[in-house]
């Protein structure tokens, strides 16, 4: 029994390094080989969370790339809409200390900057500013 109980606890973690999502790995996946859209491509957040955005169909993902306190690498953290030429919108789990709420979201995009406005509704609010690790948009085009 304690056999059959450690090998399923090393099978769960196995599992848990197995799923980790690196920079290569979501660029390969979902950037590659196109045009990309001005907010498509690699981030890192102030906390230092790194995160990618890829288009969907008509939408805009947030997936997250590093493993942290609050998501795990691989989730799909929110969705945006176009606004503008470098404005995007949309709903995301919204990371507020310790704990995370369904929230609204706004990117401005300056550059390799994206201005990030997030709001979740009685629980607060902030805004910060995060920077491009990859595809550089603004400098090659």
């Amino acid at each position: 029994m304690k056999k059959l109980l450690g090998i399923v606890v090393l099978g769960l973690l196995w599992c848990n390094v197995g799923f980790a999502l690196t920079q290569q790995q979501f660029i390969d996946q979902n950037l590659k080989g196109r045009k990309l859209d001005q907010i498509e491509g690699v981030w890192m957040a102030t906390s230092g969370r790194v995160y990618g955005f890829y288009k969907s169909g008509s939408q805009y993902l947030n997936v997250v790339i590093t493993t942290g306190r609050l998501f795990r690498s691989g989730e799909t953290i929110g969705s945006l809409t176009k606004g503008a030429e470098n404005v995007f919108y949309g709903t995301e789990i919204v990371g507020l200390g310790n704990s995370t709420c369904n929230g609204t979201v706004t990117y401005n995009i300056f550059g390799n900057s994206l201005q990030v406005r997030q709001s979740c509704s009685g629980k607060g609010s902030g805004t910060f500013t995060d920077q491009r690790l990859w595809d550089n948009w603004h400098m090659e085009r």
